[in-house]
């Protein structure tokens, strides 16, 4: 139990720092152009990017390793060692296993991959960007609409200016002209400035009501724009969050699969460690031995010698003939067993050859007419 909390917890980020107090996204993006609403809008889409992208990471990795599990599958069907024998046969005989371990927990990371990170990093991009867009269309309804009431202002605005502006000018008039004025047209100008009262004051209410309406719309775009920071805060609190401790189990699913991989490894080198060279050298000589009696070496017959040559005789030569032979002179002579001995001839002696050519040339000359001899005394006897 205790080692599956300390897993548990190994699987889970520590809690980041937390952030100091004065750090808050409503305080901090306001200004007259609105441009706090541009940057944090970016911001926001800047953060859908990187889960999406992490996204395309874990994807990536999970048919990687996919990938790479079947391919370790197939090889773990090579047969390897079957024609070895001892505990060497036994030894190198647990390299598919390990093999196919290794393949299997790599294909079951591509499957962790996929459904315990990247499926819940999809929900997790579909909920933020629902959320964003949400925020992002309020707070542009709320802008547009107070744009609109600011521009209705300033269009009250000049014209209660125009209107207080006239009725000024008609009261400075009357007031330089008077005395040069007939009564008549001192009267009929008041009436027209008691006219232009009216039309001042008919907008100067339409003003003060334009300046009412935009500060109403101001006051619910301030409203729904620190909400929106808040939110968009919490938002992205959240989100680096989770793609912290995604990205944590992903490091930990990494590590996790290299560790069956070096046991995997550890296990063929106890394997191997059984190996006993000499004790499987020593029954395959029991089982296989054909003999231990060593052939003699052959010795080289050098023929020059007996054809009785010196330095620079050939090794190989026609044998020489004997010196002298006794050839009988009639076949009756040989075949009586009273007869006389037979004529005996000396034959010439054979010149010593000094090269293979020469002793050719000396077989040619001398021992093919006395082989022709022979023949006929054959011949005779017949």
């Amino acid at each position: 139990m205790a080692a599956n909390a300390d897993a548990d917890a190994a699987a889970i980020a520590p809690a980041p720092a937390a952030a100091p107090p004065s750090v808050r996204f409503a305080d901090s993006f306001w200004d007259d152009d609105d441009r706090g609403v541009s940057i944090l809008t970016d911001k926001m889409a800047i953060a859908t990017q990187t889960c999406n992208e992490i996204q395309s990471l874990y994807e990536i990795r999970a048919q990687i390793e996919e990938d790479y599990g079947d391919r370790l599958l197939k090889l773990s069907q090579m047969m390897i060692g079957d024609a070895e024998g001892g505990t060497f046969s036994e030894s190198i005989s647990h390299v598919p296993t390990a093999i196919e371990i290794t393949a299997r927990a790599h294909v079951d990371l591509a499957h962790q991959l996929r459904q315990q990170l990247q499926a819940p990093l999809l929900g997790f991009i579909k909920d933020f960007e629902e959320k964003r867009d949400a925020q992002a269309e309020q707070i542009k309804k709320a802008k547009e609409l107070r744009s609109k009431h600011h521009a209705s202002m300033l269009k009250a605005k000049d014209r209660y200016t125009a209107e207080y502006t006239k009725m000024l000018g008609m009261k400075k008039y009357i007031f330089e002209r008077h005395r040069e004025m007939a009564p008549t047209e001192v009267h009929q100008i008041e009436e027209e400035i008691e006219d232009q009262k009216k039309q001042v004051f008919a907008a100067e209410k339409d003003y003060k009501h334009a300046v009412d309406v935009l500060n109403s719309a101001t006051r619910n775009w301030v409203s729904d724009w620190q909400s929106n920071c808040d939110l968009f805060q919490f938002m992205e609190e959240d989100r680096m969050n989770f793609v912290r401790n995604s990205l944590w189990a992903f490091a930990n699913m990494m590590s996790s699969v290299y560790v069956v991989d070096d046991q995997c490894c550890e296990r063929i080198r106890s394997s191997l460690e059984m190996t006993d060279v000499q004790k499987d050298l020593g029954d395959f000589v029991e089982s296989n031995k054909t003999g231990s009696e060593i052939p003699e070496p052959i010795p080289y017959d050098d023929l020059s010698n007996l054809a009785g040559g010196g330095v620079g005789a050939p090794a190989r030569g026609p044998k020489p003939l004997p010196l002298a032979a006794t050839i009988p002179s009639s076949p009756s002579e040989s075949s009586s067993a009273s007869s006389p001995p037979l004529e005996t001839r000396r034959l010439p002696a054979l010149p010593t050859p000094a090269s293979a050519e020469s002793a050719m040339q000396v077989a040619r000359t001398h021992c093919y007419p006395i082989r022709m001899q022979e023949s006929k005394l054959t011949d005779r006897f017949l």
